[in-house]
Formats: C-alpha cells, structure tokens, sequence
C-alpha cells in the first residue's frame, strides 16, 4: 500500500516490478499472484502493465469500512515474465 500523497508517481509499479524480478531471478519462484480490489483501478493496471493476466474473481471476498468488496487474483508464470 502507499499513502496517497505518493500515488500516480509510478512508486507503485516501480515496487511491485522489483518485488516480481526478485521472486523470478533471486528466489527462483515458478508464479507470483497479487490480489488487488476490484475497484482500485489503479493497482489493476499496474498488474497488467507488468504483464500479469487476471486469473480469478473473488465476489464479496472482503468486508472493508462497512461492506463488502470484490477481489481480482493476477497471476504471472516465471517463463511468461519479461522483466
């Protein structure tokens, strides 16, 4: 999460390509996931920029300031990865 006097600076896309190439490169991982609100548009895009394909839709898997909210699961394999 990043408090939103930093949004739409490109940290969020910048960390979440680190935290991806570490897993592949570094850590060997075969897949990564990310579940972002479906309603948050934003961190969305940012996992399709990356590459990320939605993979699964979560209805009313979270309750958040009084209701519940849809999640989106991404997901990249290690050989789909561009870095």
């Amino acid at each position: 999460m990043l408090a939103p006097e930093f949004w739409g600076e490109g940290h969020g896309t910048e960390a979440s390509w680190l935290l991806t190439t570490y897993a592949f490169e570094e850590r060997r991982i075969h897949r990564m996931e990310a579940v972002a609100v479906d309603e948050n548009t934003d961190s969305c895009r940012i996992w399709e920029k990356l590459g990320f394909c939605q993979g699964g839709h979560l209805k009313e898997a979270a309750y958040h300031q009084g209701r519940y909210m849809d999640l989106l699961i991404y997901a990249v394999l290690e050989e789909e990865w561009q870095g």
